[in-house]
């Protein structure tokens, strides 16, 4: 069994930005609704944040045989508003003779 993880300290900011920063005439579509009351808003805020930010993980392998393992993996990553948990399954096998 493997069990893992780190703390530290993160940051990032984010400029504002258009909704459709590749294609003005929708830009310009959606910044006329939002003038005239049909939407909320036509770009995104620019944001920042700092703080505290984890990661877990744990893996285990269980060997069949002499070739065949199998194995399993979670894990568990955190930093503000951000939340991401993985989990993956897997089986290796040595071809030839070991």
């Amino acid at each position: 069994m493997k069990l893992g993880g780190s703390v530290g300290y993160q940051s990032y900011s984010q400029d504002k930005s258009a909704y459709f920063p590749t294609n003005s005439e929708w830009q310009q579509t959606l910044e006329t609704a939002v003038s005239n009351g049909f939407a909320k808003e036509a770009y995104y805020s620019a944001t920042s944040k700092s703080g505290i930010g984890y990661t877990l993980r744990a893996g285990a392998d269980y060997k069949v045989n002499k070739q065949m393992t199998l194995g399993g993996q979670i894990g568990y990553d955190t930093f503000g508003d951000y939340n991401e948990s993985t989990a993956g399954l897997y089986i290796r096998y040595m071809l030839g003779d070991h």
